[in-house]
């Protein structure tokens, strides 16, 4: 098969909330609550940055596939090719400060996300978080920071996220803040900051930092670890 159909290059985006029907009719997506899901394909990446192209429908039937074959294959390729990256937003701002030299692993001052239960949740990724703290609110993306936000639905991913956020056995929620395509923030529901809040919030970064081709949503998202779904949440 030609390197441009290379269905190991295949992978999932979330489409940002403007995407035209126009555009929509031309290219093979699912609807993800109020969200739609797309596919594209890996041509080249490297430290440059990454060149991709939609999956359209007539790719589609080159390929021989229908979209639910294409979203059971992107799901297997997208974290492999876009690992799951995940840290504070304190640490954030803190790695930035810190010399290279100073930022080594220490498996009794974090987990590498992913690796310390087995899950797959971030298969490869060298970002660390540190204990459990319901209080902070933490960056959910890729390690390539593009389109990262479809990272919330790798198997595993947020199973992980969770662990590491509230604690393993806790018995509360994540709420999920659709940042931009390319990341989104994830805190305890701890009642520190209602729904309403977070949502306004929400609607808030969207008007105002936000551009048109890459704002998600205004909605907000809560993860269940005891059924490991996501729903939105309905204000």
């Amino acid at each position: 098969m030609n390197d441009r159909l290379n269905r190991k290059c295949i992978y999932f985006v979330f489409l940002h909330e403007g995407t035209e029907q126009e555009i929509l009719s031309c290219i093979p997506w699912r609807q993800w609550h109020d969200l739609k899901i797309g596919y594209r394909c890996l041509a080249a990446q490297d430290a440059a940055g990454i060149a991709s192209f939609p999956v359209t429908n007539e790719i589609m039937q080159q390929l021989g596939m229908e979209e639910e074959e294409l979203f059971r294959l992107a799901m297997k390729n997208t974290p492999r090719l876009f690992p799951l990256k995940t840290c504070s937003i304190s640490s954030m701002f803190l790695q930035e400060k810190t010399p290279e030299t100073e930022k080594e692993d220490d498996p009794e001052e974090g987990q590498t996300v992913g690796q310390a239960d087995g899950k797959g949740a971030g298969e490869g990724t060298q970002e660390t978080v540190p204990e459990t703290d319901p209080c902070q609110m933490y960056l959910v993306t890729n390690e390539q920071g593009a389109n990262g936000a479809a990272a919330v639905l790798y198997p595993g991913a947020m199973a992980g996220v969770y662990d590491r956020i509230c604690g393993e056995g806790e018995n509360r929620n994540l709420i999920l803040l659709p940042s931009s395509i390319h990341e989104m923030l994830a805190v305890a529901e701890n009642g520190l900051l209602t729904l309403q809040e977070l949502q306004q919030m929400v609607q808030e970064i969207n008007q105002e930092c936000v551009s048109a081709e890459e704002k998600l949503s205004d909605r907000i998202y809560r993860y269940h670890r005891a059924e490991d779904v996501i729903l939105e949440v309905d204000l």
